[in-house]
């Protein structure tokens, strides 16, 4: 079935904090996430689902392209 955006203004940092715990089950033992979120980033106009597909991908692709062990680093900016 066919998902249509539903973008709103969300503060992005917000969006990742929230969902750091379903962020780092992508991870494999030894593998860490660190956040480094700007303070007063300004919100964005965006689908909170779709970016967080987005973030996941990355998360999981950054996973599987690492040694066993490191850290996958989100920055805002």
């Amino acid at each position: 079935h066919l998902e249509y955006p539903a973008p709103e203004v969300v503060d992005i940092n917000s969006v990742i904090e929230r969902n750091i715990a379903q962020l780092s089950r992508l991870l494999t033992e030894g593998q860490h996430i660190q956040l480094k979120l700007k303070d007063n980033l300004p919100r964005g106009y965006i689908d909170p689902q779709q970016f967080l597909r987005i973030v996941s991908s990355i998360v999981k692709n950054s996973s599987e392209a690492m040694p066993t062990e490191g850290t996958v680093e989100i920055f805002t900016d």
